[in-house]
């Protein structure tokens, strides 16, 4: 029997969890490291960001989900993918029915547990995961460009901590991200102006 959405979205469980210990100078190694990336590699920025929420959360797989808005209503692209779901590289699924369409709605990080009771197209793939935190890749009031998310095989293993370091790690990410987008459409409009 198929579950509801309701009983795999259990990001209010995190409010009850304990908070494990936090390494702040892991915390800002990481942010450092994505700085230095955004200088001297802004295309290996997401990459790495995917390594370092793993680091973070001690988990052994995760990626990163980039809407593609065309054809509408757009569909997302796995990317950046490590361990157990490296396998699912350019994987494509559905914005409307998806935990990263879900989470981008609500626009907050979301918890999961065995998200593929409730996406079929999920168990479909053949993928299982005790739980999967998923963090919004979006600047306020401006461009969303997808989800991170980490995945554990253990039940409770993500608490408010991993919540907290990941989302600050995502907004320094997207701003990052939407730096070099208007990076590139500067150099375009330079271009055709000289030609």
């Amino acid at each position: 029997m198929q579950a509801k959405e309701k009983d795999v979205f259990i990001t209010a469980q995190l409010s009850a969890r304990p908070i494990g210990k936090t390494n702040h100078l892991q915390e800002k190694r990481a942010m450092q490291e994505l700085a230095q990336c955004m200088v001297e590699d802004p295309e290996d920025i997401l990459p790495r960001f995917t390594d370092l929420a793993m680091e973070i959360t001690s988990t052994n797989a995760g990626g990163v989900s980039l809407l593609e808005p065309d054809p509408a209503p757009g569909f997302f692209r796995w990317r950046y993918l490590r361990g157990a779901a490296e396998q699912y590289e350019n994987f494509l699924a559905p914005r409307n029915f998806s935990p990263c369409g879900k989470t981008l709605e609500l626009n907050a990080p979301a918890l999961l547990s065995y998200p593929e009771r409730y996406y079929s197209w999920i168990a479909d793939s053949g993928i299982s995961a005790a739980e999967v935190l998923l963090v919004p890749i979006s600047v306020p009031k401006g461009d969303i460009f997808g989800t991170l998310w980490s995945i554990s095989n253990d039940p409770g293993h993500f608490h408010r901590g991993h919540v907290r370091a990941l989302t600050e790690l995502s907004h320094f990410v997207a701003a990052a991200l939407r730096m070099t987008v208007t990076a590139r459409k500067m150099q375009r409009m330079h271009a055709h102006s000289v030609a």
